[in-house]
């Protein structure tokens, strides 16, 4: 006869249960138990109950607290968590706001720009294509965005003279974009 692993553990539970009034009262009973096939599962999930039963009752001591000394603890404990995970989610979402993100891409438009602008002033020479790259991967602009943003930075913000122009065409021979491209 086959018998479902539900029906094993309730009748392993109930088992167990006899067993525990057996031990209470000190009483003796006979079981007689029925040779029932079971498969590999069903015994581990025997074994697993009868090993926790065992484990359970071998740990000494109460198994509620008796004293409030824990309850004393663990309401400023979760009160803290409770304070640290509103902090972190009110963390994440201030960071995550568009005004942060406007922010960002403002300091890395001034970083771009003050970059280029001490390349071209004191060192020339030294601008050049694979300066340009190291700055592409620096601020996640293409070489068409930091062109752009610096021609419109220049022509906004210092005045217009031929060191200007000067610069504005040797970043424009750095980049290797076409004309057609520099012009849009």
């Amino acid at each position: 006869r086959r018998v479902s692993v539900e029906d094993s553990l309730v009748r392993f539970a109930e088992k167990g249960k006899e067993a525990e009034k057996n031990v209470t009262a000190n009483e003796e009973e006979e079981y007689i138990e029925e040779e029932v096939e079971l498969t590999w599962i069903q015994e581990k999930a025997e074994d697993l109950a009868q090993f926790t039963g065992t484990v359970v009752q071998a740990i000494p001591g109460p198994r509620v607290g008796q004293t409030s000394l824990p309850w004393l603890a663990a309401v400023p404990l979760a009160y803290m968590g409770l304070s640290f995970v509103i902090a972190v989610v009110k963390t994440i979402r201030k960071l995550t706001s568009p005004r942060m993100k406007k922010r960002r891409l403002i300091r890395t438009n001034a970083m771009l720009c003050r970059t280029l602008d001490e390349l071209l002033q004191s060192k020339q020479d030294e601008l050049s294509y694979e300066a340009l790259k190291r700055l592409m991967r620096k601020t996640g602009f293409n070489m068409e965005e930091i062109l752009r943003k610096y021609i419109r930075y220049a022509l906004n913000e210092k005045p217009f003279n031929t060191d200007l122009v000067a610069n504005l065409i040797h970043l424009s021979k750095s980049s290797t974009l076409e004309d057609g491209q520099v012009a849009e």
